[in-house]
């Protein structure tokens, strides 16, 4: 298994998207609240734990703004680590992105540019 700590793991700048709906594919199940996102990962707070290692196919509520593709980008990511959040009815959670249609990129990449705040640390 690969080690995502230290320099291993922000390898893209990673932008603040606060309160987009994520949940399971097909957009029923919560699963959480998107707290920041990169073209290469995200960090989601929830109200569950959820477990490490987890492949989970779901689906990133998108702003109502134009330009975006549709109401939510659909991603496949891996559930790298999990840790009671600064709030400790939360839990946050980051993973990986490992499956990013082009349209989906192009999202990401909108989101970031028109409402994401960089993250310098």
């Amino acid at each position: 298994m690969k080690n995502y700590s230290g320099s291993n793991r922000r390898k893209e700048p990673r932008y603040i998207v606060d309160n987009l709906r994520v949940t399971e594919q097909g957009g029923i199940s919560l699963i959480g609240k998107l707290r920041d996102i990169s073209e290469s990962g995200l960090m989601i707070l929830s109200e569950e734990v959820l477990c490490t290692g987890e492949e989970l196919l779901v689906w990133v509520e998108l702003p109502e703004d134009p330009g975006f593709s549709s109401g939510y980008m659909e991603m496949t990511m891996v559930l790298l680590w999990s840790r009671i959040d600064e709030d400790p009815k939360l839990y946050a959670h980051g993973g990986n992105i490992i499956n990013l249609s082009e349209t989906a990129r192009q999202d990401v990449q909108l989101m970031m540019k028109k409402f994401g705040l960089e993250e310098t640390f």
